[in-house]
C-alpha cells in the first residue's frame, strides 16, 4: 500500500479485505413510535475507513513520523473547492504549471542556527524575496508573524516563494 504518490495509491478492492458477517438484531428502535430502523447497506460503510485507520496506526507503530490518510485529504480539497476555488485554482497553478517554479517549504529552526534567538525582522527575510506566511511553534500557527516574534529551537518557518528565494530564505534561518 505504500506509493510514491497519491496518484499511485493502490486502492484496496473487496479482495484485499478479510471476509464480512453480517448480523440481524431485531432489535426496535427507539427513536420512533413503531420501532423501525433504515436499511441498506449500513453494515459495511465502515468497513473500508476501519482498515485504512488500522492500515495508519500500524504505520506510526512502526515509526513512521506522519501517516496520510487519503479520504481526510480528498474530503479536505474538496471542501476547499467548494468554499475557495480561486485559492485552490491558484495555488495549483503556481505549484505545478507556473513558469516561477514556486513552492512552500518548510525550515525548521535548530539549536545553533543563524534564525535561533533571533526576532524575525532582525533576520531581514525581505531581502530573500521570499514571503513568510507563518511561524509554527509546538503545534500553533503564527501566521503573519510581527517582526519583533523571537525564532525559538524548534520552530517551523513555512515560506513561499521561488526555489532560489526559498533557499536563500534557508540560508537566514538555518535548517
Amino acid at each position: 500500500f505504500l506509493t510514491g504518490s497519491l496518484m499511485d495509491y493502490a486502492m484496496p478492492r473487496a479482495t484485499d479485505l478479510p471476509s464480512l458477517t453480517t448480523e440481524f438484531h431485531p432489535v426496535p428502535s427507539p427513536k420512533n413510535p413503531l420501532g423501525v430502523k433504515g436499511s441498506g447497506e449500513c453494515g459495511v460503510t465502515g468497513s473500508l475507513p476501519a482498515l485504512s485507520n488500522a492500515i495508519l496506526d500500524a504505520l506510526v507503530r512502526a515509526g513512521a513520523n506522519q501517516a496520510i490518510n487519503p479520504y481526510a485529504i480528498g474530503g479536505r480539497r474538496l471542501a476547499h473547492l467548494i468554499t475557495s476555488p480561486a485559492a485552490v485554482d491558484f495555488f495549483e497553478t503556481a505549484l505545478t504549471r507556473g513558469k516561477a517554479n514556486l513552492s512552500i517549504e518548510d525550515v525548521q529552526v535548530r539549536p545553533g542556527s543563524p534564525g535561533s534567538g533571533q526576532r524575525v525582522d532582525a533576520l531581514k527575510l525581505s531581502e530573500t524575496g521570499a514571503t513568510l506566511l507563518a511561524v509554527v511553534r509546538e503545534g500553533t500557527p503564527i501566521v503573519q508573524p510581527p517582526g519583533d516574534t523571537v525564532l525559538r529551537d524548534g520552530d517551523h518557518l513555512l515560506f513561499f516563494g521561488t526555489t532560489d528565494q526559498l533557499q536563500a530564505a534557508t540560508l537566514k534561518v538555518g535548517r
